[in-house]
C-alpha cells in the first residue's frame, strides 16, 4: 500500500475503508484456502458450505439462549442437550414442556420422599388409662416395655 499523508477528514476515512477493504479480501482468501474450497468450485459448494455454517452458527446461538432461558426459569443448564435447537419457535414450546415435565418429576420425588417411613413411635397408640391394670399403667408411665419386664424377671 502506498504511503499517504491524509489531511482532510475524508481523505483518511478514504485510506481506512482501502485498508479495511484490502484486510477483509486477506481474511476471506485465508478462510477459503484452510477450509479447502477452491475458487473455480463453483457457486453451489461454496453456498452449500456456507449454508451450512451459517445453520451450524444459527443452531450455536439458538442453543446459548435456550440454556439462558433454562437459567432464567431455574431449570438445570445441561437440559439444554435434550431441546432441539433449530427453530425458536420450537424450541419456546419445547422449553415449555420440558420445563412442565421436570417440575412434575421433583414434586413426584418430594412427595415420595416425604411419605417415606412413619418414625418409630410416631403413630403409636397409647391405651386408655382406665383400662389398664395398676401394674401395665406403672410399667408404661416409667417408660418400660412389657418386653424389658420379661427380661428382667
Amino acid at each position: 500500500m502506498e504511503e499517504r499523508n491524509p489531511t482532510t477528514n475524508a481523505a483518511m476515512d478514504e485510506a481506512l475503508a482501502g485498508e479495511i477493504d484490502r484486510r477483509v479480501r486477506e481474511a476471506l482468501e485465508r478462510v477459503l484456502s484452510e477450509h479447502a474450497l477452491p475458487p473455480e468450485s463453483g457457486g453451489d459448494s461454496r453456498e452449500a458450505a456456507l449454508d451450512e455454517r451459517e445453520r451450524k452458527i444459527a443452531e450455536r446461538e439458538t442453543r446459548a439462549a435456550a440454556q439462558e432461558q433454562l437459567a432464567e426459569r431455574g431449570l438445570p443448564r445441561e437440559l439444554a442437550g435434550a431441546l432441539p435447537c433449530g427453530d425458536a419457535a420450537a424450541l419456546e414450546g419445547a422449553l415449555d414442556a420440558l420445563e412442565a415435565a421436570f417440575r412434575s418429576a421433583v414434586q413426584a420425588e418430594v412427595d415420595k420422599r416425604l411419605r417415606g417411613r412413619m418414625p418409630a413411635g410416631a403413630g403409636a397408640v397409647r391405651p386408655d388409662p382406665d383400662s389398664l391394670t395398676d401394674a401395665e399403667y406403672y410399667r408404661l408411665s416409667a417408660g418400660r416395655t412389657a418386653a424389658q419386664d420379661a427380661g428382667a424377671r
